[in-house]
């Protein structure tokens, strides 16, 4: 079907001021003080916090986007998948939708996607999105299923239910 770029990228509205933070003969932080002249701002704001996260999104979709097809023409470019807070940023999704063919989602914690939160989705980024992982973990699997994302459940039984 196609490539995912890179798997839940810490795309977050604070980006900006981890940038900012960066020792000054980084060349992210100077980008980011570019980027901040270029606004004519003096400090970080939630407006322009929103702003740098589309602009780095877009940046990093570009860049990736523009290499794939070089190597495999015949496929699509899935993206980045986005997960957990990402799932709520607008941006990430307008920025996603100028390079993707689709947008990918990792969906944790959550029984049913509701349609408000989809709908956001489409509306966004006018593409598709695909959801590309998601899981449940059995009590009874004789493993140490107690870390990641996924629900733990007490029984594989309850595991088919819960997909």
């Amino acid at each position: 079907m196609g490539y995912f770029s890179d798997n839940e990228l810490p795309f977050t509205r604070d980006n900006l001021d981890g940038f900012l933070r960066l020792p000054a003969s980084d060349p992210g932080r100077q980008a980011a003080e570019r980027w901040m002249q270029d606004h004519h701002a003096a400090a970080p704001t939630d407006n322009l916090r929103s702003e740098f996260l589309e602009f780095e999104t877009d940046l990093y979709f570009r860049i990736v986007s523009s290499a794939i097809p070089k190597a495999d023409p015949n496929h699509l470019y899935l993206g980045s998948r986005f997960h957990g807070q990402a799932l709520h940023d607008p941006e990430l999704f307008r920025a996603a939708s100028k390079c993707a063919g689709v947008v990918s989602v990792n969906v944790y914690g959550i029984w049913q996607l509701d349609s408000e939160t989809t709908a956001t989705w489409e509306r966004e980024s006018g593409k598709p999105f695909i959801v590309t992982e998601f899981y449940a973990k059995g009590e009874d699997s004789g493993m140490p299923n107690h870390t990641g994302a996924g629900w733990l459940v007490h029984t594989q039984d309850d595991r088919g239910l819960s997909y």
